[in-house]
């Protein structure tokens, strides 16, 4: 069935009509004509489905949204309330994609403001700020012009995409993992190489070490990975290769208070980005091929399975009653024992699931 849409709202206005002919026993079943256009309504039950979906996803794209390159690698997304979602790719440099139209573009480009291979991403409105996690990973293969050595936090400006702050991590083999930001502005990020937390507040020269604690290490030593808040304020932070999952107190001057290994309903498989669904529940990208939301209650976490099969997500963020995700393969980049290098699945692609509150 073709239906032509115009901006004037004609093809909601059918669909009203429609819904008034329910109660009046009217159905109308002739052809109806939309900015000049016309197109077949067809059978009017359709309509009943197709409308208030279309409504409720609030703009967004329908679908997945295919991201471009076959060395994408794409580990992070971060949205904004206007449907734009930036996503950070580990060949470098941050694509801008419109969840409304589907289109995509070149927001930083890799090397830009000496960033390396990019990890987490986190777009504040606030401080008008898009934060990135800047990695060196030239002794693994990924050579990048015009990358710094070392990890370090990076800020662009939010409008032009021009560099504004650059933090190096403290450490040669530190790596800059995912981002947070709590309700005052500080940014919060996990060091994937040992048990680490830094925190940087405005004004600040460096990033200072907020917290750590040998509990947050994986037996084979770091793993830290996604973090984000839920509603109590305290700091959420899991363990990509323990699998555990950590609330982390945050006392009224802002120094971190004790940490608590969280039992959950089931184990979770290589958990990585984190996102507030809010109140106490989390959105969560697990690596071993899922899309989950964590609800927390006590020191208790039940996780709910939202979507299975998916190929090593890596990263999500939420717009409009859909959390969208993207599957880094990080493994097909760096390779493994099972699993040969630069063997991705293409098309890299940025993917809506529904929740629900």
């Amino acid at each position: 069935m073709t239906i032509y849409v115009t901006t004037s709202g004609g093809l909601l206005w059918d669909y009203l009509r429609y819904r008034r002919s329910l109660v009046t026993g009217d159905p109308f079943k002739r052809r109806a004509k939309c900015g000049g256009n016309v197109g077949s309504l067809g059978r009017p039950h359709r309509w009943a489905v197709l409308i208030p979906t279309a409504l409720a996803l609030g703009g967004a794209a329908p679908g997945p949204i295919d991201l471009p390159g076959d060395t994408l690698f794409p580990e992070s997304v971060s949205t904004l309330p206007n449907g734009s979602a930036f996503v950070g790719s580990v060949s470098g440099g941050v694509l801008r994609v419109s969840l409304v139209s589907g289109t995509v573009d070149r927001f930083i480009a890799p090397g830009s403001f000496e960033s390396g291979s990019i990890y987490g991403v986190l777009a504040d409105r606030r401080s008008g700020i898009l934060w990135v996690c800047s990695n060196d990973f030239r002794d693994r293969g990924i050579r990048i012009d015009g990358a710094a050595a070392g990890s370090r936090l990076i800020g662009f400006d939010l409008r032009s995409g021009q560099g504004r702050i650059a933090l190096p991590l403290p450490g040669a083999k530190s790596v800059c993992n995912d981002i947070a930001i709590d309700r005052h502005g500080a940014v919060y990020i996990t060091d994937t190489s040992g048990p680490r937390i830094y925190r940087w507040r405005e004004g600040e020269a460096a990033l200072s070490l907020w917290f750590t604690d040998s509990l947050l290490e994986s037996p084979r030593g770091g793993g830290l990975d996604g973090l984000a808040f839920a509603a109590d304020r305290n700091l959420y932070v899991n363990n990509y290769r323990s699998g555990a999952l950590f609330r982390i107190a945050i006392r009224s001057d802002g120094s971190a208070g004790p940490v608590v290994k969280l039992r959950t309903s089931r184990p979770l498989e290589k958990p990585d980005g984190m996102r507030s669904l809010g109140g106490q529940r989390l959105a969560l990208a697990e690596g071993g091929g899922r899309i989950s939301a964590v609800t927390i209650s006590g020191d208790s976490a039940t996780v709910e399975p939202l979507a299975d099969a998916v190929v090593e997500p890596t990263g999500l963020s939420t717009f409009h009653q859909q959390i969208w995700f993207v599957s880094g393969q990080l493994s097909r980049l760096f390779g493994g024992p099972s699993v040969p290098a630069n063997a991705p699945v293409l098309p890299f692609r940025l993917s809506p699931v529904r929740y629900h509150h």
